[in-house]
């Protein structure tokens, strides 16, 4: 048993040699670092990712000046609307060959992608089922 004693004894001093080595090489890695940025801190902002949305539904309304939408989903017995701005970059999927907002039609039933940017909704896409 002494001789198993010393060998766990033995294998725990190689381990915390070998942690103490990591440690002190991160450490040197970081003064490094911060010796070569010559010890500025900066501030960097983040800035707020936009959320791609998603309904799918039944087009409610469509005005064509400007380019706006309503699209509602029934969820039993309730009903969601979303109202939409598609601007010249809003891609339309099959809405027929030239794939034009003159193609949207009540009672279409489409799949919209949307951006919420300043309580508006920005159309990405909008593709007919």
């Amino acid at each position: 048993m002494s001789q198993n004693h010393n060998e766990l004894s033995s294998v725990r001093k190689r381990l915390l040699l070998i942690v103490l080595l990591v440690l002190a090489g991160s450490i040197c890695i970081a003064c490094y670092v911060f010796a070569k940025d010559g010890g500025e801190v900066h501030e960097y902002q983040l800035q707020q990712a936009s959320q791609a949305l998603q309904i799918t539904g039944v087009v409610k309304t469509f005005q064509e000046s400007p380019n706006t939408l309503t699209v509602s989903k029934k969820f039993g017995d309730k009903t969601m609307e979303v109202v939409l701005l598609a601007d010249p970059e809003t891609k339309l999927i099959n809405f027929g060959v030239q794939n034009r907002f003159q193609d949207i039609k009540a009672g279409d039933k489409v799949v919209v992608v949307y951006l919420k940017k300043d309580e508006v909704n920005h159309a990405k896409s909008i593709r007919r089922k």
